[in-house]
């Protein structure tokens, strides 16, 4: 696939915000040179959730990026791995240009920032519930993706906490929403396609 002779305009839309939350999150965007001299603009998310990676080819078809699906064989116990996958090169260096206090600008629109924690959080978040106990949360290695993140969830009417663990693979922090209200409010406004729990 020549991914560099896909035109494409970066045209600011929630779609294209939720995007870069799955990017920012489980996505990737790679740019490497094949075997054979010709260079490659991989956008891709893996994912074992079926309906999140159909969302994000959805998500790519609305902003002009056609991609593919591909279902990896399940592996001993372990559930099937789904594969969104494309080749872009406009988007990828547009991508790769992108600075985190750009992006942060950009959210100032209500609308793209509930589209990007959207993306995020359907890549990086999770649901805890045990009897009337709910616990929300995101997880991330990057503090500085993870601050936006409570900067958004501020913005749009939460009070998060940011907690920060050590272990023997590294560090990594955790944004937290607690309580069965604010959980629901947060997934009632942001709507997720998966992690949520009624």
């Amino acid at each position: 696939m020549t991914g560099w002779r896909n035109r494409w305009e970066a045209v600011d839309s929630p779609e294209l915000y939720y995007v870069l939350g799955v990017l920012k999150g489980d996505g990737s965007v790679s740019l490497f040179r094949r075997k054979n001299g010709y260079m490659a603009y991989r956008i891709r998310l893996d994912t074992k959730d079926k309906i999140f990676c159909e969302s994000f080819r959805e998500e790519l078809r609305k902003i002009g990026i056609k991609s593919n699906i591909w279902k990896r064989p399940r592996r001993g116990n372990a559930k099937p791995q789904y594969i969104a996958f494309c080749e872009n090169g406009m988007f990828v260096y547009w991508y790769k240009d992108l600075t985190l206090k750009e992006i942060e600008k950009k959210l100032e629109e209500e609308e793209y920032a509930i589209a990007f924690l959207r993306g995020f959080y359907e890549s990086e978040g999770s649901l805890y519930t045990s009897d009337d106990r709910y616990r929300l949360s995101i997880t991330n290695k990057d503090m500085d993706l993870l601050k936006l993140i409570e900067k958004l969830t501020i913005k749009i009417g939460f009070k998060p906490h940011i907690y920060t663990y050590k272990g023997a693979k590294g560090s990594w922090s955790t944004l937290r929403l607690h309580g069965k209200k604010e959980a629901e409010r947060f997934v009632e406004l942001i709507k997720p396609c998966i992690r949520y729990a009624w």
